[in-house]
């Protein structure tokens, strides 16, 4: 587990390197992902929901739940 000045200090290096690469990240602090060009949500294994941070707000799902 990261200390949330190391998820902030994480979340600046993504955000620099993620135009070139691609990233795959199992977040426990949903803030570290809110950025990602696309979230996938997944339960049992399989992708229910899939979108920009915005998109996932809007519908209202299970991401939405997620996010205190």
């Amino acid at each position: 587990m990261l200390a949330v000045i190391s998820c902030a200090m994480v979340q600046v290096a993504l955000d620099k390197t993620k135009e070139d690469q691609t990233f795959i990240v199992i977040a426990h602090h949903l803030f570290t992902i809110q950025n990602s060009n696309i979230i996938a949500v997944m339960s049992q294994g399989t992708v229910i929901e899939k979108g920009t941070y915005k998109e996932l707000m809007t519908q209202k799902g299970a991401y939405c739940k997620l996010v205190p």
